[in-house]
């Protein structure tokens, strides 16, 4: 893409699909001091549960584990607190199905755990690279490929955050350079064919999304380089309440 065609360097893409009676994704983000904590749910459309509920009972899960001094950057802790989100879900809900990925990111590294379809990866001179698993029927044994996208297995989940049901998130972890994007996206996003690509960072189709559409993006050296949130979109809940978190080793 042409300089004049470059994605802003950081934006926020939240649009109900256009046979979706209201928007069912969900994002939220915690500053710490030279950290951030990334959270982005697809709530199924087939098998719904409360966003409110979600979203409130996640927030409260991160702030015990902080309270407790029981929330750091090893893996283990992160995945220690998600397993508590998922069994403080089980009290509150019978039923219900969302996608889920959660990261820290710094300015040169990004890892985490996701169960569904929510991607994450960077983007860099114009191009996606999506990174982070998907969990479909479509790709049992191998990684998600774009031949993949039109296939109707690629709707059933193999993993993801259902009360009452195992929660086996997986793990991922990648790198980024200086001058990339980190991105983070809903299936209503890098699976339509006329918005999952970067020129929908620059200017948005005319066409509207089939399903809930969400993409975000920024890069962590700008956006931790600044004192207060420069993203901000409604559908977007940012909590910067939040100053140091223990910093310790990956795996």
């Amino acid at each position: 893409m042409s300089a004049a065609n470059t994605a802003q360097q950081e934006g926020v893409i939240a649009l109900p699909g256009a046979a979706q009676p209201q928007y069912d994704d969900a994002t939220v983000i915690f500053r710490f001091k030279d950290l951030l904590l990334l959270a982005m749910f697809d709530i199924s459309t087939s098998r719904p549960l409360p966003k409110d509920i979600l979203l409130t009972t996640f927030k409260a899960s991160v702030d015990d584990a902080i309270s407790r001094s029981k929330l750091s950057t090893a893996p283990d802790a992160l995945l220690s607190m998600l397993k508590c989100f998922a069994t403080q879900l089980n009290d509150k809900l019978r039923g219900g199905c969302a996608s889920i990925t959660v990261a820290f990111i710094d300015t040169h590294r990004v890892w985490g755990y996701c169960a569904g379809d929510v991607r994450m990866g960077c983007v860099k001179a114009g191009f996606f690279n999506w990174i982070t698993p998907v969990h479909t029927a479509a790709n049992v044994f191998a990684p998600f490929t774009d031949e993949l996208k039109s296939s109707p297995n690629r709707h059933l989940l193999t993993r993801s955050l259902r009360p009452h049901r195992s929660f086996e998130p997986e793990y991922f972890e990648f790198d980024l350079s200086d001058d990339s994007q980190v991105v983070c996206a809903t299936d209503g996003f890098w699976c339509d064919p006329h918005w999952g690509n970067p020129q929908s960072l620059v200017r948005e189709p005319s066409q509207r999304p089939i399903d809930d559409c969400t993409c975000l993006w920024f890069n962590p050296n700008a956006f931790l380089a600044k004192t207060a949130p420069s993203l901000a979109h409604k559908e977007l809940q940012f909590f910067t309440q939040y100053d140091h978190l223990e910093i310790r080793a990956l795996y």
